[in-house]
């Protein structure tokens, strides 16, 4: 799997596209961990593109079962609180109160997350060059975004 894990109160949560989204409770006992499942939901089948918690709430781009649309799941639950489109199949980071979602056909969205929908401010396309799907994070730093596609690195200034 390509997600990294997120781990948060002492819960680890993971998804994947064969098992879907899995979220356990650690515990640990004389130097000893165990795991006890919390949820389990096919809903989201995360690929590549990563989950994000903000706020109470997963955010991430679902693959084989919904067809490349955003859900968002309660992270307390693991129910849907909503699946809806997006750019597409995309690659997720959180800053400054928005998702910066990278689709792997080189769409770059910037996305205002609620956990009732979400609101599209803002999309363009990445410029030519690279080759195949953008499968890389987007990532913010220094007022910057900056997108990796094959051998070549575009820098955005986010002011």
């Amino acid at each position: 799997n390509i997600m990294k894990p997120i781990f948060h109160d002492g819960e680890v949560f993971i998804s994947t596209v064969v098992v879907g989204s899995v979220k356990w409770k650690v515990h640990v006992k004389d130097g000893k961990a165990s795991l006890e499942e919390l949820w389990r939901t096919q809903q989201l089948d995360n690929h590549h593109g990563g989950v994000i918690l903000v706020n109470g709430n997963l955010y991430g781009s679902s693959t084989a079962r919904n067809k490349n649309l955003l859900v968002c799941l309660d992270w307390r639950t693991g129910r849907i609180k909503y699946m809806d489109m997006c750019v597409g199949k995309v690659s997720l980071t959180y800053a400054d109160g928005m998702l910066y979602a990278l689709s792997i056909d080189g769409v770059m969205g910037l996305v205002q997350p609620t956990p009732f929908g979400h609101k599209l401010v803002s999309y363009f396309k990445i410029p030519k060059g690279g080759k195949g799907k953008s499968w890389a994070h987007p990532v913010v730093c220094g007022g910057r975004l900056y997108i990796r596609h094959g051998e070549f690195l575009y820098a955005y200034s986010l002011k």
